[in-house]
């Protein structure tokens, strides 16, 4: 901006002001090109309501909300809360799965995540091959449920199923999916049977009890809970050779081993 040396000093004064509260408005919102903030989001274990064969399918509670932590994070919008973290705060407060869906605990553990909205899931298996999942999602700051999502099918398509609430979840949000989202989530091969979903649910939870153990002191038992893992990974790979969760956790599994010995 150029001002002639005969413009009046009121004017001028008024016209530096304006440059400077740009300049300033231009600093604070971090320059115009800013990237958008992420939502950060907590996916609890889901909760098991089913009426048949709902010992064995237990697992799922863990395994189902692994995959719906995978399918959230391969969306750049998005920041979700590690499983690692999201247990040492469970741990920590000494919360059961009931307690956890009280609105006052919800943004207590909410704030201590930095999460913005906490995911609650749960599944029912009532008869034959039918599954129905569900998903409530829980803004923190009021410990609302602000939105249920839910899909309906066959065991055979658990992962399909989750995909269909990522997908929900994502248009709740008003998050459209970039190039490199979909590339992400095109490049995860899922498990082909429910057998493979359910015993990599499993190494799941065979994991969880090993970093207990580990968090103690005990390394033997956490080192036998951590070869468990692997065992039945191997039985899921056999089933699902390109299932890419089931190998990555693997690897991550012999990485934990290593590190004990």
């Amino acid at each position: 901006m150029h001002l002639s040396k005969g413009t009046n000093p009121v004017r001028r004064r008024l016209a530096v002001l304006c440059v400077l509260v740009c300049s300033l408005g231009v600093f604070a919102s971090g320059g115009l090109a800013q990237e958008p903030a992420k939502r950060t989001i907590a996916i609890l274990d889901f909760n098991n309501n089913s009426i048949v064969d709902r010992e064995r399918l237990e697992p799922l509670s863990k395994g189902l909300a692994d995959i719906l932590i995978t399918e959230i994070s391969a969306i750049d919008a998005f920041r979700v809360v590690e499983r690692d973290k999201l247990r040492e705060v469970v741990m920590e407060l000494e919360f059961g799965q009931s307690e956890l869906v009280d609105p006052s605990t919800a943004q207590k553990m909410g704030k201590l995540l930095g999460a913005q909205n906490l995911l609650f899931g749960g599944f029912v298996h009532s008869s034959g091959d039918n599954i129905r999942i569900d998903v409530r999602i829980v803004e923190v700051e009021t410990g609302r449920t602000i939105k249920a999502v839910e899909q309906r099918g066959e065991l055979d398509e658990l992962f399909e199923l989750v995909e269909e609430l990522s997908a929900d979840i994502t248009e709740f949000f008003a998050v459209e999916l970039t190039a490199a989202d979909r590339k992400r989530q095109s490049e995860r091969a899922h498990a082909e049977s429910f057998d493979a979903t359910l015993t990599y649910s499993q190494a799941i939870d065979y994991e969880d009890l090993a970093r207990q153990y580990e968090a103690q002191g005990k390394i033997d038992q956490a080192k036998a809970m951590y070869g468990k893992a692997l065992e039945v990974l191997s039985k899921t790979l056999s089933a699902s050779p390109d299932f890419k969760d089931a190998a990555k956790k693997a690897e991550t599994i012999r990485t934990h081993l290593k590190r004990l010995e």
